[in-house]
């Protein structure tokens, strides 16, 4: 009896040892910050009213990402940036929206993000009476860089106000540059120019006022806005971060709707950073500028009608063809 009774009390000393112990978990391991590839962003823009709604973000170089730094650069015209598109030297990019098109159908790995640019052309004029398309009929009106985006929508508005290319005398020039010295002397008495082109004449010739203002004939023909400049990104970019993409057009947006509330702080950064207005023209081109950003998929209807119209107008000038959905960034 006495050895069956110790051997009960060796069993229930077990058992309560094995009860006090936790019950084993599966290890979890803790988890694992990804190592993000560090990455300097680089940004390209034009002289004049394209690049004026980056000057915020220049000039404060906000952080957009984990591990990721900034570098803006501003050039003289469309044709050199599209060169650093071509060689992938930019991430993003502002073009001409009829440009950008014309790469997409080129099979060049690049999206559009957003409209930034809302229209920027006006008929100029010096000693005429004009003030409607009527009134143009039988006179001459000089345009510039003849099969560009700005002529294609001149002429465009001409046949949709009833006239043709037998009612009004089309001369080209070189350049926007080119026409504005012709207009200033005087040798040029209607001609169609971009702002900041347009207060600069004004500036420089008081005799030359704005005769019609092509974003409001254009509103009025098409029954939309006018999405002439845009924002391109890498395909690569923006599959690999698209979070830098949106920080980036979200702070392009807050320098945009600065830049339109501060004219006079505004104007010292498009002197501070060349882009091509003095700060005085800068304060006066800006309100002429429309410039606002439009997020690619919120703009895409715009943009889809603006490329067709373009496309049924002078279809070369799009690349050919209306681009398909590719075509468009849309946020995940």
């Amino acid at each position: 009896m006495k050895k069956i009774f110790w051997v009960l009390i060796v069993v229930l000393l077990l058992l309560q040892g094995c009860s006090s112990e936790k019950p084993i978990e599966p290890a979890v391991e803790a988890p694992v910050e990804e190592n993000v590839e560090p990455m300097t962003l680089k940004v390209g823009s034009i002289k004049g009213p394209s690049g004026v709604g980056m000057v915020k973000i220049m000039e404060d170089n906000p952080v957009l990402g984990e591990s990721v730094t900034s570098e803006y650069e501003i050039v003289g015209s469309p044709d050199i940036l599209v060169s650093k598109v071509l060689k992938d030297e930019t991430d993003i990019a502002v073009l001409p929206t009829n440009v950008a098109s014309m790469l997409y159908n080129k099979g060049v790995d690049y999206q559009l993000i957003g409209i930034n640019t809302w229209g920027v052309l006006y008929l100029v004029e010096n000693g005429e009476t004009v003030s409607s398309w009527d009134d143009i009929k039988g006179k001459t009106v000089t345009l510039f860089s003849k099969g560009s985006s700005p002529d294609v929508v001149f002429r465009y508005l001409m046949a949709e106000n009833g006239l043709t290319e037998e009612d009004v005398t089309i001369e080209y020039m070189a350049s926007h540059i080119e026409l504005s010295q012709m207009m200033i002397a005087g040798k040029k008495t209607i001609g169609l120019l971009p702002e900041p082109m347009v207060t600069m004449v004004q500036m420089k010739n008081p005799d030359l006022g704005v005769a019609m203002n092509l974003q409001e004939s254009w509103e009025e023909a098409a029954g939309m806005e006018f999405p002439q400049g845009c924002l391109v990104a890498r395909k690569g970019l923006i599959e690999e971060r698209p979070e830098v993409v949106e920080a980036f057009l979200n702070y392009y947006d807050e320098s945009c709707d600065w830049v339109n509330k501060n004219l006079e702080e505004a104007g010292v950064l498009v002197e501070k950073y060349e882009i091509g207005m003095t700060s005085p023209m800068a304060q006066k081109a800006i309100p002429k500028s429309n410039i606002r950003l439009g997020k690619s998929y919120d703009v895409k209807e715009t943009v889809e009608k603006y490329l067709g119209i373009l496309y049924e107008f002078s279809p070369q000038e799009i690349g050919g063809k209306v681009p398909d959905e590719g075509f468009y960034y849309i946020k995940k």
